[in-house]
């Protein structure tokens, strides 16, 4: 009887026909993992029932700033980066402002433009 010596277990197709559905399973499981941790939805906030009663307390800011004859005319300018806030209206201009920008899906996209302080006239702000 003729003895060769074993060949190495890599070069058996057994191991492979083994391990190959493994490995792939192992591979496609890490990008999956990968892709949902990078693109996980954030559509249902933590804080809804603040962001519910923010939705309404806005509502009424805006019932009473109509009431009071206040408006505001925004105005980007997206080339350089900045935005310009007029307001109308018989009013004490504040020191400082911070304009919200709301994203409705994505939070990590919402914007905060701090407004620089005017005596008088528009209030500019800039933003990333």
């Amino acid at each position: 009887m003729n003895e060769s010596t074993p060949k190495p277990w890599y070069r058996e197709p057994w191991a492979w026909m083994v391990l190959a559905p493994l490995i792939t399973v192992v591979v496609v499981s890490t990008i999956t993992v990968s892709i949902a941790v990078r693109f996980a939805d954030d559509k249902v906030s933590d804080t809804y029932y603040k962001d519910s009663r923010m939705y309404h307390f806005s509502a009424e800011q805006d019932l009473r700033a109509k009431e009071l004859g206040l408006a505001a005319l925004v105005q980007f300018q997206p080339s350089e980066k900045s935005v310009v806030v007029e307001l109308n209206g018989d009013l004490d201009y504040p020191k400082a402002l911070l304009l919200t920008l709301s994203h409705p899906v994505e939070s990590d996209l919402d914007k905060h433009i701090e407004l620089l302080p005017a005596l008088r006239g528009p209030l500019p702000g800039h933003f990333a």
